[in-house]
């Protein structure tokens, strides 16, 4: 199905451990890795959702 992702490249962070933060986060966050980038899909996002997934990724580079 046609889609639209966010796309990261984390510079100081590996992206299985990017991936795998997300994953293990509260509630879990489901990404892909395609292309040497972390891939999340807002197709399936729901509202409120992108805040979380903002606080998730601060809270895994803050913690690195």
């Amino acid at each position: 199905l046609p889609t639209k992702v966010i796309s990261i490249k984390p510079l100081h962070l590996s992206l299985e451990g990017l991936e795998e933060g997300l994953r293990n986060y509260n509630p879990p966050i489901i990404a892909r890795i395609d292309d040497a980038r972390l891939l999340l899909d807002v197709r399936t996002l729901q509202e409120g959702e992108p805040k979380i997934i903002e606080e998730a990724i601060k809270s895994i580079f803050v913690d690195t």
